[in-house]
């Protein structure tokens, strides 16, 4: 028998039967949040002042110390994957190789 169950971020879970939508089409509707670093720069070299969470290209909750806490906060408000840079220059959001996806 296929699983037709699928994770709900708020508990519990989605029988997906129910809604007639694929465990594909649930995990593109959650929102994808990428981690990023402040202010932007062109050398890799230059200071990062503080971390931010940009869902859906725009700025979701507070400034960040550091990038952990950045991570746990997008984490906590359900965004999934949690994508954090790799690179202090290269934040470029079409371009996977700039990020590392974060399990949460």
């Amino acid at each position: 028998m296929k699983n037709t169950t699928a994770c709900n971020p708020r508990g519990g879970n989605y029988d997906i039967n129910k809604f007639n939508i694929s465990i594909h089409q649930i995990l593109f509707l959650m929102p994808v949040a990428f981690v990023e670093h402040r202010p932007h720069a062109a050398s890799e070299h230059a200071p990062t002042s503080h971390y931010v969470v940009i869902v859906t290209g725009s700025q979701a909750g507070p400034n960040f110390p550091t990038q952990s806490a950045a991570k746990a906060y997008a984490c906590r408000q359900g965004y999934r994957p949690v994508h954090v840079a790799r690179q202090r220059h290269l934040q470029d959001r079409r371009q996977p190789a700039h990020w590392r996806a974060d399990p949460c």
